[in-house]
């Protein structure tokens, strides 16, 4: 009897301590701090975000267009550098500045005439380039005003930043080379000059022709122009 009574008591002990265990709640320990391993004061035992995070502030350019652009950037700090790659250029104007020398023989020995002649030109329809773009791979393209292309080939930057800041470009098909010099470039404009110096024989004349001074080209920016710098 004893014995069944003592075994009933233990039963009964190890039956209420399960109880009681069942029913503790853990209350986990609550640390406030930063959670944002990426922030600078990031605290690997904090549990609660308290928003006390701290961050470096990024200052840079952040026109996705500029030779420079940040994409890390969160503060524009104005040092955004434009240049001829970035959107495509549509010419606005063309304008030419030449004299013209007539003479009578190759030598340039008998003189004829001569004449200076200045000419400006906005239709868009009739100027020389129309569209322009600059790859950063090294292509160019032009296109007429239905962006379709009509030349094409490569191109090298010379001094840039410079008074003598130019631009070669070689036709892919027949490698002719033009030079153009970079008057300006900036967020929205570029302006290019290209330095006209022919001799030539004009055979329903019977004359030669000497042709000397500069013709200047406009353009403007589109920045969403024909896709990105870097397709076709």
């Amino acid at each position: 009897m004893r014995k069944l009574i003592y075994t009933l008591l233990v039963v009964s002990f190890i039956f209420t301590a399960c109880k009681k265990e069942e029913d503790e709640v853990v209350t986990p320990t609550l640390v406030n701090g930063c959670t944002d391993a990426n922030a600078n004061n990031y605290n690997s035992s904090a549990t609660n975000d308290d928003g006390s995070c701290t961050y470096d502030i990024v200052s840079g350019c952040m026109d996705s267009i500029a030779f420079n652009y940040n994409l890390l950037a969160i503060e524009d700090d104005g040092s955004c550098d434009y240049r001829v790659t970035g959107g495509k250029w549509t010419q606005f104007s063309e304008s030419i500045d030449v004299t013209v020398i007539v003479w009578a023989d190759e030598n340039q020995t008998q003189f004829i005439d001569s004449m200076s002649i200045s000419e400006y030109e906005s239709d868009t329809d009739s100027m020389s380039i129309q569209q322009l773009k600059f790859f950063i791979d090294g292509n160019v393209k032009t296109y007429d005003t239905q962006a379709t292309v009509n030349n094409e080939g490569t191109w090298t930057e010379y001094q840039e930043g410079t008074l003598s800041h130019s631009i070669t470009i070689i036709d892919a098909l027949d490698g002719e080379q033009i030079i153009f010099n970079v008057d300006n470039v900036n967020e929205e404009e570029l302006y290019l000059n290209q330095d006209l110096d022919e001799f030539e024989y004009e055979s329903e004349d019977d004359v030669w022709v000497q042709y000397s001074g500069k013709q200047y080209f406009s353009f403007e920016r589109d920045k969403n122009g024909l896709k990105s710098d870097r397709e076709n």
